[in-house]
């Protein structure tokens, strides 16, 4: 059972609608397969004061606001219903007979928060425009092929709970010590700071994959590289939210790129009408060089020494 008491109006003003999408909208797995739940509840402090009759000059973050009397009941009521649905993958294989037993990976989901009601999600930068940027990467590199072989996944479930990834990870087709990293491409198409893409989790299990990507983005498309997300406190916790994350917990060096998208994430209007190609074409290029220089090195990728044993 999760509290979070939002302080200020203004601020509860902001959340509160922005975190019923985003649960109403399934975004977020409240329930996962093998019966795991929470209960999060999202309440402005001075409700949660008066519904236990606190007093003004009580402080608000000590013990004392468990000594009470007073008793919340909270009725809850939920509904299941199971779908079948599956990842998409593919390969194309190396040119070097030694290299080509290893793998570099390219990511995205092709699934959306779908149709509420009458309102019909079309998700084209969530996460349309990963999908096509994974599959231009495809096939750019089947004309020109790597000496490593290239694994190619579009993840089903990653709106519910990251369900593709988990369950490719924990039943791969490729062993897993053969994935040499994994590019996870999620949201690259919005208007908002078109020069901007937003670097999540390079440098957590390798530097080197962190420094060639500096290294390949300062000789190509020179975008502004963004590590705000990429901080270990930071609130929105990008890092545990999107595929990617599933590789990382089996040690596997990832790239999440993606950008912000304030006007139309998890809206109707996210149509391809507001999608910036031009910012989506250049983060697909930095992806691609990336990985198209990984795949080409003589060796692995350096892991740090402490995850080296995951």
């Amino acid at each position: 059972f999760v509290i979070n008491v939002i302080e200020d109006d203004a601020t509860a003003d902001q959340l509160i609608p922005a975190y019923y999408g985003y649960t109403n909208q399934a975004n977020m797995s409240l329930e996962k397969s093998e019966g795991e739940s929470f209960v999060y509840l999202l309440i402005r402090k001075k409700v949660l004061e008066a519904l236990l009759k606190m007093d003004d000059e009580d402080d608000f973050n000590s013990e004392k606001m468990y000594e009470f009397d007073n008793k919340i009941r909270i009725q809850l009521k939920s509904e299941s219903e199971t779908v079948m649905t599956q990842n998409v993958v593919a390969y194309l294989e190396g040119t070097d007979p030694v290299l080509k037993k290893e793998y570099v990976g390219f990511g995205a989901h092709y699934d959306h928060v779908g149709v509420d009601g009458n309102k019909i999600f079309n998700g084209a930068d969530d996460d349309g425009s990963g999908t096509v940027g994974v599959l231009t990467i495809a096939k750019t590199i089947a004309m020109q092929p790597t000496k490593r072989s290239i694994f190619i996944i579009f993840h089903t479930g990653e709106e519910k709970g990251l369900y593709g990834s988990e369950y490719y990870t924990n039943h791969p087709l490729i062993p897993l010590k053969d994935m040499v990293t994994v590019l996870n491409i999620d949201m690259i198409g919005s208007y908002y700071q078109p020069d901007k893409v937003h670097i999540i989790g390079a440098d957590r299990i390798s530097q080197e994959l962190h420094d060639i990507n500096v290294m390949m983005n300062k000789e190509t498309v020179n975008m502004d590289l963004d590590y705000t997300y990429n901080a270990e406190n930071h609130p929105e916790r990008l890092y545990y939210r999107s595929d990617h994350y599933n590789y990382a917990k089996k040690g596997i060096p990832i790239i999440f790129y993606t950008n912000d998208n304030p006007d139309h994430y998890h809206k109707e209007s996210d149509t391809v009408e507001t999608i910036n190609f031009t910012k989506m074409k250049r983060i697909t290029e930095l992806a691609l060089a990336t990985g198209y220089y990984v795949a080409n090195k003589a060796e692995r990728l350096k892991i740090k020494s402490s995850t080296a044993s995951n």
